[in-house]
């Protein structure tokens, strides 16, 4: 049982990587099993650390970092010498070499399967002049793939399905009532608020103002779940929690879209939300009653319908939800899936461009339709 732990808790840190798995689960139990209690330890570490490294975006994606270079090597040393001392190097270091020869081919597969989504993306970030942010993660075997991934965007009405997740979460824990009430009151209308504006002088319940946000994007609604969620800071602090360093929540609506470019402040990358996304949805940052709720909403957006839905496969489903904001911010982050396809996270941002809005949501959609094609060729 504290192997099988083991390799779980290292699979889900490496990325979810299904041949990363296999690899742990045999190494547990040919090798280190049959060790000395005090060996045990060091070798888990020693490849633990070498596989996590070996799996990471940095080694996989975009080439290693010298630094990670070297992580690796002292790694793979360390291995070597504590497995040699114990009279297992030359068994051990003759497996590890046959599992290298299979790792390209896992972690590698996303370049050549995205090369026609790079060129397309490319290809639109010159004809608009803008700059484009694409991620794209398979949660069956946690294949990655991105495009400017780990550069800042403007969350813009993104960061609504994170506000509604905090809230369910905080629901969870006993302090928040998400039948409780809000009056809503004129003042606090503020721009787009095709709900809420209707609805003055009434009572509204947080889990209704979370649907009024996640299916119309109603800002104003946006602003209740952001008051009782502890506002902005309230969200960052519950980003960090779920080990997301990146995105954060600096203002409410409607200055959080401002857009400029370098400013840190409501800003992502489409690596750390996808990732985000994948914790609220799969992983165990909420309840499987509040994923469902949370997916529902989703899957209910009634303003995406000219982005992804337009070119969503037959038989497919999604659950979306949009942003944009100024200086050309247009985003999307989705969950896709089918009967024969397991969900599929994809994050699309666009910023510093001129382009018009009509010129950016076909630039989603293209992005989009790109994406797809990887998926649907596979089937065919």
């Amino acid at each position: 049982m504290r192997s099988r732990n083991w390799s779980r808790t290292l699979t889900e840190r490496s990325g979810g990587n299904g041949a990363v798995a296999v690899f742990m689960a045999c190494y547990d139990c040919f090798f280190v099993q049959s060790m000395p209690r005090a060996s045990k330890q060091q070798a888990r570490y020693a490849v633990g650390r070498c596989l996590m490294l070996w799996s990471s975006n940095d080694v996989t994606q975009q080439g290693s970092r010298p630094k990670t270079k070297l992580a690796i090597l002292w790694s793979l040393m360390l291995l070597y010498k504590m497995c040699d001392n114990q009279n297992y190097g030359v068994t051990y270091m003759k497996f590890l070499l046959a599992f290298s020869l299979l790792i390209p081919s896992v972690v590698f597969a996303s370049s050549s399967k995205f090369q026609q989504v790079e060129q397309d993306v490319k290809a639109i970030e010159v004809s608009l002049s803008a700059r484009i942010g694409v991620s794209v993660l398979d949660t069956q075997n946690g294949e990655y793939w991105d495009y400017n991934g780990n550069q800042r965007f403007p969350l813009t009405s993104t960061f609504k399905t994170i506000a509604c997740a905090k809230l369910l979460y905080d629901a969870e824990q006993g302090k928040v009532n998400p039948n409780s009430t809000v009056e809503i009151k004129k003042a606090d209308l503020v721009t787009y608020s095709p709900v809420i504006e209707k609805q003055v002088g009434q009572a509204i319940t947080l889990d209704d103002a979370c649907f009024a946000t996640m299916t119309t994007s109603d800002n104003t609604a946006a602003n209740i779940i952001l008051s009782a969620v502890g506002g902005p800071k309230g969200v960052t602090d519950f980003l960090r929690q779920i080990g997301d360093k990146e995105t954060r929540l600096d203002r409410i609506e409607p200055d959080l879209n401002e857009g400029k470019l370098g400013d840190l402040r409501d800003t992502t990358t489409p690596k750390a939300i996808a990732s985000t996304l994948n914790k609220f949805l799969f992983g165990s940052a909420l309840s499987e009653m509040n994923q469902k709720k949370l997916e529902s909403w989703m899957v209910n957006n009634q303003v995406t319908g000219n982005l992804l839905r337009s070119v969503l496969p037959a038989g497919w489903n999604i659950a979306d939800r949009s942003g944009a904001g100024g200086f050309g911010a247009r985003s999307i982050t989705a969950v896709v899936w089918s009967e024969h396809q397991a969900p599929i996270i994809v994050s699309i941002y666009l910023a510093q461009t001129q382009a018009s809005m009509a010129e950016r949501n076909d630039a989603i959609v293209k992005i989009g339709h790109s994406i797809f094609d990887v998926y649907t060729s596979q089937s065919r």
